[in-house]
């Protein structure tokens, strides 16, 4: 089924959820109330700013299905643990974490730090985006499973050229 068809669904199904509610409690007075309260300026801005919020949330999910189609949840999490010690560092930088009786915490930042870091290379080892040729660690990587199966390729096909060449003499 097409992914976008099934967000269209779900477009359809929230608007008539949405229907329904509003018979429930109706917003129109609630409406009413933000348009006798605010000029007609801020209420043409207030209207315009949700169809932007509706437009948003229609593109924030169409760009997740996307993510999803061409990115493996492991590669969109070794995305995600890559950018943590960049928020760490952020967060130390202006004070508002590590913080122990109002002084910095030194050592949990630099612990969390290298942590962060020895888990990012685990997470690039684990995705094959770094390949460590020691310890037969690059035994089972895609790369040179690829090269094993065309190996193999050749082999059976020389093997078979050679069987077609027998039968022919």
């Amino acid at each position: 089924m097409n992914p976008f068809l099934i967000l269209t669904f779900q477009g359809i199904i929230g608007f008539i959820f949405t229907i329904i509610c509003s018979y429930y409690e109706n917003p129109i007075p609630h409406l009413k109330n933000v348009y006798n309260n605010n000029s007609t300026g801020m209420f043409t801005l207030f209207i315009f700013l949700l169809l932007f919020y509706t437009i948003f949330g229609a593109l924030k999910n169409i760009y997740r299905m996307v993510t999803i189609m061409l990115f493996t949840p492991m590669y969109k999490h070794l995305a995600d643990i890559i950018i943590n010690p960049i928020y760490i560092i952020y967060s130390f930088s202006i004070g508002d974490d590590f913080i122990n009786d109002g002084n910095p915490d030194y050592f949990y930042f630099f612990s969390n730090i290298i942590l962060l870091i020895i888990f990012d290379i685990c997470g690039l080892i684990f995705n094959e985006f770094l390949i460590l040729n020691c310890c037969s660690l690059e035994y089972d990587t895609y790369q040179s499973i690829s090269e094993r199966s065309l190996e193999l390729n050749n082999y059976s096909e020389d093997d078979s050229t050679n069987k077609s060449n027998e039968t022919i003499n």
